[in-house]
């Protein structure tokens, strides 16, 4: 009988291995082409906001650990090799390159293994403090990144010649940061339960990774985003560059309110892909007109909608699930001692 089940048990890690792999290459190639892509919106931008490739690279570190670095890294060497083989000096840019992925990987390793918390499976974005601790990692580790990698890229020739150490730092930054925080819960959030599930030949169905409540009406999903493409035409297309003595690039905050609004009605689930569509608008508003000057500006202005976002998300979706577990206990004990409205405010006691 052992022997038997020894037998079966070999094809079905065979299929295990075999789907890990298909994975393993599919997330080199979407990293290579994303940084592609990417490349040739900063060249006809003229600048460099954000980096969405380090936000693939910090999502799969978060959910591997140290095991899965060499995918980055070899996603690193093939973007690096594919463009221009690292330059003339390519010692330099070869280490400008692969000098960040230590950043990220000791950011996700200190998420991973946090004091006095429980070692994550799947990480979540429900608890606030949780995402509190994601922002704060976050930013030391794409700190560490742009500390180590400035240097570097001033070796190799290729920074902007206009831009100081510490504005290039800044620069480099604030690019990872926007990156990781709009990116990566994202994949998390939406990719990783199915890619887990595609290994164990499951039904691919989108698995709830954070507890929801009852769906918030169609009606007042397409206010929010009517309200929101509003927002963003009218961003694109605004005449003057400058409103009330105030610097353009923050006029992009007016879609805060927005993002609130949305995160109180739809939660974490809601915000992450609305957070990324405010992120492409403001990439492409940044096309049509932008100075170099102006570059960290708008950076700052990502930042504030992504970490906002991310963290206001989080509060809302708990808020969410407390009203959602006070309804299951009305619904529960309502014949016995107490009932609840549908705020889950206590509203008669018998």
């Amino acid at each position: 009988m052992g022997a038997e089940e020894n037998a079966g048990e070999a094809p079905r890690n065979r299929r295990s291995w075999t789907r890990t792999a298909m994975l393993a290459v599919a997330y080199v190639v979407i990293w290579v082409a994303l940084w592609h892509a990417v490349d040739r919106l900063n060249q006809l931008a003229g600048v460099n906001l954000w980096v969405p490739c380090a936000g693939l690279t910090f999502a799969i570190l978060l959910e591997y650990g140290w095991r899965s670095l060499p995918l980055p890294l070899l996603a690193t060497l093939l973007a690096g090799w594919s463009h221009n083989g690292f330059g003339e000096r390519w010692p330099y840019s070869l280490a400008a390159s692969l000098a960040p992925l230590l950043g990220y990987l000791i950011a996700a390793c200190i998420l991973r293994h946090r004091p006095g918390g429980k070692r994550p499976g799947a990480w979540r974005f429900d608890d606030p403090r949780r995402v509190a601790a994601f922002l704060g990692a976050v930013m030391l580790g794409t700190l560490f990144a742009a500390l180590a990698g400035a240097p570097l890229l001033q070796a190799a020739g290729l920074s902007p010649p206009m831009l100081s150490w510490l504005e290039m730092v800044g620069q480099e930054w604030m690019g990872a940061f926007i990156g990781i925080v709009t990116i990566a819960p994202l994949a998390l959030i939406f990719i990783a339960p199915l890619a887990r599930r595609f290994v164990r030949k499951e039904p691919l169905h989108l698995l709830k990774t954070v507890p929801s409540v009852e769906s918030p009406s169609v009606r007042l999903g397409i206010l929010q985003g009517g309200v929101s493409v509003m927002l963003i035409v009218a961003l694109l297309w605004m005449p003057l560059p400058q409103w009330l003595d105030q610097s353009y690039p923050f006029m992009t905050l007016l879609l805060l309110p927005v993002l609130t609004w949305i995160a109180a009605t739809h939660g974490v689930r809601g915000t992450t892909p609305t957070v990324l569509l405010y992120q492409l608008s403001i990439t492409m508003l940044v096309m049509d007109f932008t100075l170099q000057e102006l570059a960290l500006q708008y950076q700052l202005a990502m930042a504030v909608i992504a970490a906002s976002g991310l963290l206001t998300g989080a509060v809302s979706q708990a808020r969410l699930v407390d009203i959602g577990r006070f309804r299951d206990l009305a619904e529960v004990s309502n014949d016995i001692l107490w009932e609840f409205d549908n705020h889950g405010r206590l509203c008669d006691l018998r």
